[in-house]
């Protein structure tokens, strides 16, 4: 394939994964007035967001670049 971008393709495919609604709702409750409900939730978002990265990461790494 001549015009393929495999960081682009990558990037799109980790933007699908990235739990933009949760952090949404976190924000929603903190400024609501949930404080434990809002960071527990906030804090679920952020690990989750570091293991997807970690993950790709971790591929990069053993398959020696963008796939």
């Amino acid at each position: 394939i001549p015009f393929c971008h495999p960081d682009i393709i990558m990037i799109g495919n980790i933007m699908n994964f990235i739990p933009g609604v949760a952090m949404t709702n976190s924000f929603r409750d903190l400024f609501g007035g949930e404080i434990m409900s809002g960071l527990f939730r906030l804090c679920s978002v952020i690990i989750d967001a570091i293991v997807i990265a970690a993950g790709y990461a971790v591929a990069i790494l053993l398959l020696g670049g963008a796939i």
